[in-house]
Order: structure tokens, then C-alpha cells, then sequence
């Protein structure tokens, strides 16, 4: 409910935005993507850290290896959010929460 929440919110702000601030669509799109991966990069960076450190330190939680294996082929779908889409239903390794970016 609070993802529900949030998405009613921003579309508000996204208008308001919009409306006011970014009048034209080259404008609009580079600030939306300029928002967007300087939270999305650096999310995925910390995951794999994350993942790698607790594996390095014996935790017991399975890592989705398979993604690290092929992460060439897996990388263009997170960084163009399509990891939860018609075709695919990937989590961003093990980062479960990222699904929310693709929609």
C-alpha cells in the first residue's frame, strides 16, 4: 500500500514539475534520467558489495549466481528497468526492493 502511496504522490510532483519547472521534453527527460540514476547506480553498486561481502564472510543466504555469471547480459536490464516486465521477472541481484523502478 505505501508503494501505491508514493506512486500517486509522485505523479503530483511529476506534473507539477512538469507544468512548471521542465517545459519541454529534452528538458524533462535528461533532469527524470539525471534523478533517476544517480539513485539507481549507485544502488546496484552496493548491492553487489553487499552480496559479495557477506558471501566473502560465510553468510548463508544464496546469492543469485547466475546473474553475476551473465551479469553482461543481465546489466542492460537493470539499468533499463525492464528486469519486471512482460518478457522477464528478475530481481536486481539480491536487492528484492529495485522491482518498484521498473514500474
Amino acid at each position: 500500500m505505501a508503494v501505491t502511496v508514493f506512486f500517486v504522490l509522485s505523479s503530483f510532483v511529476i506534473t507539477h514539475v512538469a507544468a512548471e519547472r521542465e517545459t519541454n521534453l529534452r528538458l524533462y527527460a535528461v533532469s527524470r534520467l539525471a534523478r533517476v540514476y544517480s539513485v539507481a547506480l549507485p544502488a546496484i553498486l552496493l548491492v553487489i558489495i553487499l552480496d559479495w561481502t557477506g558471501h566473502l564472510l560465510g553468510s548463508h543466504r544464496t546469492l543469485q549466481m547466475y546473474q553475476y555469471h551473465a551479469f553482461w547480459k543481465y546489466a542492460p536490464m537493470f539499468l533499463t528497468f525492464t528486469s519486471q516486465s512482460v518478457f522477464a521477472h528478475e530481481y536486481v541481484l539480491s536487492d528484492h526492493s529495485f522491482w518498484s523502478l521498473c514500474y
